[in-house]
């Protein structure tokens, strides 16, 4: 195996464990290894479209790990945040219960899609 070939197989296990990994940090962490690696063998062995994706991806996966250092205006939990969960607010919740928001959200009185 030539050495190239070498930083082809890390560039493409890196790619591999972005998809393993548990939290957004770590993985534009392993993004960006990923992206270094794949700009290097892209160079060496002159594979053009290689090296241009992983040039523009570079900056993106920098911006967005800086996007996760920075403070956020938004008042939900990280962990609400991160799931993606979607919390309807107290008017909702009032005393009518989830049924409220349902109805409210459906356009329908009482009646369930």
């Amino acid at each position: 195996m030539a050495g190239t070939d070498a930083i082809g197989y890390l560039a493409a296990s890196l790619v591999l464990a972005t998809f393993c990994m548990g939290s957004m940090r770590s993985l534009r962490y392993m993004a960006i290894a990923s992206n270094l690696a794949f700009i290097a063998y892209g160079y060496c062995e002159d594979l053009m479209p290689v090296l241009f994706l992983h040039l523009l991806l570079l900056p993106v996966n920098i911006r967005r790990l800086a996007q996760l250092s920075a403070p956020r205006s938004d008042p939900a939990p990280a962990t609400v945040r991160a799931k993606g969960i979607w919390q309807p607010s107290q008017e909702f919740h009032g005393r009518a219960g989830p049924q409220a928001a349902h109805r409210h959200l459906s356009g329908r009185s009482g009646r369930f899609l």
